[in-house]
C-alpha cells in the first residue's frame, strides 16, 4: 500500500474513532496488530500475498478471527 493511502485510510480510521468516542479502545488495537504483524512475519507476507484474492483474504481472516464487521 502506498504512503498516501496509508494516510488517508488511518486519518478516516482517526476519524471515525474520534466520532464514536473509541479512540483509546481503536489506539489499543491498532497497537496490537502492529505487535502482531511485527512477531509474526509470515502473517505479513500473507496479507500482501497478490496470489491470494481479496475475497479468500476476506474468508480466511472471518475464519481465524470471526465476524468483526460490527467492530
Amino acid at each position: 500500500m502506498n504512503t498516501s493511502l496509508a494516510k488517508r485510510y488511518a486519518k478516516a480510521l482517526f476519524d471515525l474513532a474520534r466520532e464514536q468516542g473509541t479512540l483509546d479502545q481503536v489506539e489499543a488495537e491498532v497497537r496490537l496488530l502492529d505487535e502482531v504483524l511485527h512477531a509474526t512475519p509470515e502473517l505479513t507476507d500473507l496479507l500482501t500475498n497478490p496470489a491470494i484474492s481479496d475475497s479468500e483474504l476476506a474468508q480466511l481472516l472471518t475464519h481465524s478471527f470471526g465476524d468483526m464487521t460490527d467492530i
